[in-house]
């Protein structure tokens, strides 16, 4: 299986990527997991953020950015199975992600997750 992770700090999950049953999993090739940092998809100097529309004070992702970084993933893997995390997402369970597993499935087994809500 395939695993892109799009995010703003691919560093975060290197240590993560190097423990325990994902570590093993990888060295055993069941998956795979590419990092893609969305400041790749900017020019440099250029603002990835936007503020918020509406009551209250944060910024957001621009959703061009992260158009920019599905296209480029999808182009070099071919169509993923996309999931956005965001905090107002469904609780994530068991039985969601076996959902989720068969899902991928149907996708060549590539799967494209971001953390980038917008």
């Amino acid at each position: 299986m395939k695993i892109s992770v799009l995010t703003l700090f691919p560093d975060l999950y290197s240590s993560f990527l190097q423990t325990s049953l994902v570590k093993r999993s990888q060295e055993a090739g069941r998956i795979a997991v590419e990092l893609s940092t969305l400041f790749s998809y900017v020019e440099p100097k250029e603002r990835i953020d936007a503020p918020a529309f509406g009551p209250g004070a944060g910024m957001v992702i621009r959703p061009k950015v992260v158009e920019k970084g599905i296209q480029d993933i999808e182009g070099k893997h071919g169509r993923a199975y996309r999931i956005f995390f965001s905090p107002q997402g469904t609780k994530l369970t068991q039985p969601l992600l076996h959902n989720i597993k068969r899902n991928i499935e149907k996708h060549d087994n590539h799967c494209l997750i971001t953390a980038a809500r917008y």
